[in-house]
């Protein structure tokens, strides 16, 4: 909560001024003290050996960059259509409950029923099979 108040005051009010850095390293010590805690508690919020999976770890980081990317889109799309295409923000709602409703409705999509069963399916050979020459 503090790194992210920090990063919108700094915009704000600079990111120079003393209380935006001692936010970002109350930030970092709080971030510290949730792994001491974890690591301590008999049933933690986060396994952390979890994360000595690469498997684990790795689906992580393409789900957190995923995330990261997708919801930018919407940031930078909102921004267009009220800054650039003047919408109103009853406008921009509107474009993006038509992007909900179709995003709901790709699970039952053709293309994501054929990605379903070929992950059922042994995705492995599937990809080797059609690396072979």
């Amino acid at each position: 909560m503090a790194a992210t108040f920090a990063v919108i005051e700094g915009e704000n009010r600079g990111y120079g001024t003393w209380w935006i850095g001692l936010l970002f390293a109350a930030s970092a010590a709080l971030a510290v003290v949730f792994v001491l805690v974890e690591q301590r508690v008999p049933d933690p919020v986060l396994k952390l050996e979890f994360l000595r999976n690469p498997t684990f770890a790795a689906a992580n980081v393409v789900a957190f960059a995923t995330n990261l990317s997708v919801f930018s889109v919407f940031f930078f799309t909102a921004l267009y259509l009220q800054l650039i295409s003047n919408f109103s923000g009853f406008q921009i709602a509107l474009v993006f409950t038509s992007l909900a409703v179709r995003a709901s409705t790709t699970t039952s999509s053709p293309s994501f029923t054929f990605c379903a069963s070929a992950a059922r399916s042994a995705p492995r050979s599937t990809f080797f099979g059609s690396l072979k020459s």
